[in-house]
């Protein structure tokens, strides 16, 4: 069992727009005062303007976004990897990216917390549809319900504590889940899954 010591914290106004943080001083810290601490603080500023962050790896192909929600060895990175090459295509995120909800539309962005230098893109792009990810011998797509969209969705976001907060998260889901069509993709890790997709959305 590790030390119960606390080692950060943070406190802020309602608004997230003033606070302090406390921090250890150790090496590491150093390095990194905020490590973990950001997307927990992020997470709830988000929230309060419509956004959500999504365990998700996410790309904008064509001008229109395409999110790929799956959990840890879900296949994120392997499929982000795969559309990197792909001209036209421009990755947006490997593991983390943001969903918002912007009046009637949904927009996704990129993020820092992304293991690849490569995929921490300042970038966004219209949300155009959601397929959930996972290893399969053969590639596939099956059309998802909005209740399992749903369902699927609460399992790879970031949710806020409070039950105010709560409720906040799951009406931005609701609308995504209305307004979004989503598929379960099952990918082989070659770019026989990229000719498989780019020809299923086009």
């Amino acid at each position: 069992m590790g030390s119960a010591e606390l080692w950060k914290a943070a406190r802020t106004d309602t608004g997230l727009s003033r606070g302090k943080i406390w921090t250890d001083r150790s090496s590491d810290s150093l390095a990194y005062p905020l490590r973990g601490l950001d997307q927990l603080l992020f997470a709830h500023f988000f929230l309060h303007r419509g956004g959500l962050i999504v365990h998700a790896a996410a790309a904008e192909i064509s001008g229109r976004g395409y999110l790929f929600p799956a959990p840890a060895g879900g296949g994120k990175s392997t499929w982000a990897k795969l559309l990197g090459g792909v001209p036209g295509v421009n990755v947006l995120a490997e593991d983390k990216i943001v969903l918002r909800r912007e009046g009637n539309n949904l927009r996704i962005f990129g993020t820092p917390w992304n293991p690849n230098p490569e995929s921490r893109v300042a970038g966004s792009a219209a949300l155009e549809g959601i397929f959930f990810l996972s290893h399969h011998p053969e590639n596939s797509l099956q059309p998802l319900e909005p209740a399992e969209t749903l369902r699927q969705l609460l399992q790879q976001s970031f949710l806020p504590f409070s039950a105010l907060e709560l409720e906040e998260a799951l009406s931005i889901l609701e609308d995504v889940t209305g307004a979004m069509v989503s598929s379960g993709f099952g990918f082989r890790p070659d770019r026989s899954a990229i000719e498989y997709f780019l020809t299923a959305i086009a």
